[in-house]
C-alpha cells in the first residue's frame, strides 16, 4: 500500500496509538494528521479525509479518530455489498 510522504513537518506530534494511522505534525499552521496510505477517491466522495487539521492538539486527535471511524464505516458499506475497497484494507 503506497504511503503518503510527510510535507515539511516541523514537529510530529505523538499521540500513539490514537493517531497511528496518521502522519502527524505542528508548523505555523497549527496541527496536521495526514494518513499514512492513500485514500481512493470513493472514500473521499463518501467524506472521508486525507488529512485534518486542528488549532490545538485534542482538536486534532478528536478530528483524526472522527475521520478514521468515517473511513471504517466506508469500508465497512462497501463490503456490505461486495464491493472491496479499492485501497486494499479489505
Amino acid at each position: 500500500m503506497p504511503e503518503c510522504t510527510s510535507r515539511g513537518a516541523d514537529m510530529p506530534v505523538t499521540d500513539a496509538p490514537l493517531l497511528q494511522h496518521y502522519r502527524t505534525w505542528l508548523d505555523q499552521d497549527g496541527y496536521h494528521a495526514r494518513l499514512r496510505h492513500l485514500l481512493p477517491q470513493a472514500a473521499i466522495d463518501y467524506g472521508c479525509r486525507q488529512e485534518v487539521h486542528a488549532t490545538d492538539r485534542w482538536d486534532l486527535i478528536q478530528s483524526a479518530i472522527h475521520n478514521q471511524v468515517l473511513h471504517w464505516c466506508w469500508q465497512g458499506s462497501t463490503q456490505s455489498y461486495g464491493i472491496a475497497p479499492a485501497d486494499g484494507l479489505a
